[in-house]
């Protein structure tokens, strides 16, 4: 980039002590904010994300080649997200720490990240302000803010921590390049390159680097302007980006070519589902309620989804649609205060255009993303509002330093306090979500979350009553949408609890069967008028996403299934409750075609065959059950159906205690069928790998005829 000397910063007139002093106070205040929150167990994501990945359980070529190949959610599902390193972070974490189940060791490396992330924001700062005391106060600020917590006390916020790590140190290096030559400078730019690089492939929004970069570049760019030589110094300089991001790119479009579509949920994003100056509208009110989350974090939420931020009615008869009118009365002030500062306040300029750096890709602005908000998007647009407020502090005071010092140290102390209360509700995910539904209380997602995680935690007859409670509360949400626009997962829900309620309300026999009775019938009709109308909502959302895809150009034998096979358990399981065998047996095969590798589905397909009195179908399915589980065939309910079909004398050896012939024909064929029944599921659901281990199981250990097997794929 050129010893560009004129609009490069000077370099700050600091001690390596105060530099060492700067690190043990930023340090020391991440920990005494965050201190509590070792205690803190795998809430929300971080469980799923970190506990279930199998990439993560151990370090070798096999994991590490995954990590680098698939999604960042394989193998849960598809996300269009490619983030290896953060990835590769929680292996390099589990295995160095060598306790997998403890969520402490992970947060601790969440907790240095951070302490490294406020430093080298003081770093920054230095070289904007030249002053010590400015440069601490800034990096102490974001040290302990309190939307940093989704970021850093949630252990998948480190995804962000990451990005920032690598937005800064690029920063950083850039100006070591400007202030080198010779091999030490190509040293400098082979590590800007990596770190970059790095940022790309921990999370997308270190693509801004090359933007704060050149953010930096106006910051500092002299009075007189830069002159020819300096300019083409500055142009080429910036060609260092272009090898990390054509690798990355390169990386990214390898491991996701193969990824399937990624459903956005409308009640996730309303925004994707609206007109575009409506989406625009409301984005600009999320931009006003986050700059609101800067100033006074005191209400904050893991959860916005519909319909805790209405879109716009452009009637302007709510209070909350004025919001964002206001929200656009400040982002016009605060663009002339960004202008003001270009000319006096170079360091409040830089700072501003930060925040607005990082928070643009994710306010739905440009274009829409998976949410239409939340704090994790405010970790990096904090740093800039910290570098804001300490700068204008000290530029207002004029030589009252001490007064600005008194005044920020005090901001701090109130700003830890309130990140080490906010701490207290990641402790568990109960607490996570009891918080969220007072914070976020128009949302459905943040009832719906509590209501299961109290079903979860505690014995279900002691919380049934509150489970539906807060479940009827999530649908009367989102009640009001049309079916491809409504979320297939609480009616699923509520109707499992109202299922539930009814086998709670039925009558017990000394064997504990339940007796149907009035009471569990009316709680059973219930369930199924939810369910019902969730089945609509499901084959609705279904439709929606094979449009998409044949949209993307896939024909239709290439796309598989799509639905909640939960869904479909509940209803055929009410259904049965009801005396209704065969509707339930509709269910459940629907079901199977979701999600065939699973043996539950073929217990509950068994058990509808046996009360529709079809016998043959009912041994077929149960086989199919204990196939899936790997276990063995000569079980006694497998037993007992044969002699209930009257045909033991063949299925059945005699002796003391009769064991099952698969010799016998019929118990023969039964395998075979059972086997081709669930190769189609798997052929249908695409899952290949399944149907060819259906293949050789058929072949090999039960010889079965192999064309009529194949027949029944096609």
């Amino acid at each position: 980039m050129g010893s560009l000397q004129s609009i490069a910063a000077l370099r700050p007139k600091v001690s390596a002590r105060l530099h060492f002093l700067a690190a043990i106070v930023l340090l020391l205040l991440v920990f005494s904010a965050y201190s509590n929150s070792f205690h803190a167990g795998f809430a929300m994501d971080s469980r799923s994300r970190v506990l279930t990945d199998p990439r993560i359980s151990a370090i070798n070529r096999t994991n590490v080649s995954l990590i680098f190949s698939e999604d960042y959610w394989w193998p849960r599902g598809y996300s269009r997200l490619y983030r290896p390193v953060t990835t590769l972070s929680y292996l390099l974490n589990r295995a160095i720490l060598f306790n997998p189940e403890d969520a402490a060791g992970y947060r601790l490396l969440n907790l240095l990240l951070h302490a490294v992330n406020a430093f080298l924001l003081y770093l920054v700062a230095l070289f904007l302000v030249n002053d010590w005391w400015t440069a601490m106060l800034i990096g102490s600020l974001w040290a302990v803010h309190p939307v940093c917590t989704e970021s850093v006390t949630n252990i998948v916020g480190r995804a962000d921590e990451l990005s920032a790590t690598a937005i800064l140190g690029a920063l950083l290096l850039t100006i070591g390049v400007r202030h080198s030559g010779g091999m030490r400078r190509r040293l400098w730019q082979t590590a800007l390159m990596l770190v970059t690089l790095g940022g790309l492939l921990a999370k997308e929004i270190a693509a801004i680097i090359p933007g704060v970069v050149l953010l930096y570049d106006f910051a500092r760019r002299p009075a007189a302007g830069w002159s020819a030589t300096e300019r083409r110094g500055v142009l080429t300089g910036y060609l260092v980006f272009v090898p990390p991001f054509l690798i990355a790119w390169y990386l990214r479009a390898a491991s996701l070519a193969h990824s399937g579509p990624v459903e956005m949920p409308f009640v996730d994003n309303p925004i994707q589902g609206s007109s575009f100056l409506t989406g625009r509208l409301t984005a600009i009110k999320v931009i006003g309620k986050y700059m609101w989350l800067l100033v006074w974090p005191l209400r904050q939420s893991c959860d916005y989804s519909y319909n805790q931020v209405p879109l716009i009615d452009w009637h302007f008869k709510r209070f909350e649609d004025w919001k964002a009118v206001a929200a656009l009365f400040c982002l016009v002030l605060l663009m002339a205060v960004a202008i003001a500062a270009f000319r006096r306040q170079k360091a409040v300029f830089f700072f501003m255009g930060l925040s607005v750096l990082a928070l643009l890709p994710v306010t739905n602005l440009i274009f829409p993303i998976g949410t239409i908000m939340a704090e994790r998007f405010l970790y990096l647009p904090a740093a800039g509002f910290a570098g804001c407020v300490v700068a204008l502090a000290f530029a207002s005071v004029g030589q009252y330093r001490k007064m600005a010092i008194g005044a920020v140290v005090v901001l701090i102390g109130l700003a830890a306090v309130r990140t080490y209360t906010r701490n207290l509700d990641w402790a568990d995910d109960e607490t996570l979500w009891t918080q969220a539904v007072q914070a976020s209380p128009d949302s459905f997602k943040t009832h719906m979350g509590l209501a299961e995680i109290r079903a979860y935690n505690h014995p279900l007859d002691t919380v049934l009553d509150e489970a539906i409670q807060e479940t009827e509360k999530a649908l009367s949400i989102v009640a009001g949408l049309p079916p491809d626009k409504s979320p297939n997962n609480v009616y699923a829900l509520l109707g499992e609890f109202y299922r539930l309620k009814g086998e709670a309300a039925a009558p017990r026999k000394p064997d504990g069967t339940a007796v149907p009775s009035a009471q569990s019938r009316l709680w059973y009709e219930k369930a199924l008028s939810v369910l019902s109308r969730g089945v609509v909502v499901d084959r609705a959302v279904a439709a929606a996403m094979h449009r998409q895809q044949l949209a993307q150009g896939k024909r239709p034998d290439q796309i598989a299934p799509f639905g909640l096979d939960r869904l479909y358990a509940s209803l055929g399981l009410t259904r049965l409750r009801l005396q209704m065998p065969r509707q339930a047996l509709d269910a459940f095969v629907y079901q199977r075609r979701l999600d065939p590798g699973n043996p539950a589905v073929y217990r509950y397909i068994s058990r509808a065959h046996l009360e529709s009195g079809n016998l043959e179908g009912a041994v077929i399915a149960l086989i199919g059950a204990h196939l899936l589980s790997d276990s063995d065939l000569d079980q006694a309910e497998i037993r007992d159906l044969y002699q209930r079909r009257g045909v033991s004398e063949c299925a059945l050896t005699r002796g003391y205690i009769p064991t099952l012939n698969v010799e016998c024909p019929t118990v023969r064929n039964d395998i075979c069928a059972s086997l081709a029944e669930i190769a189609r599921a798997l052929h249908e659901r695409m899952l290949e790998p399944g149907v060819t281990q259906m293949k050789d199981i058929a072949r090999n250990k039960y010889a079965c005829p192999m064309d009529e097997f194949e027949r029944s794929l096609q």
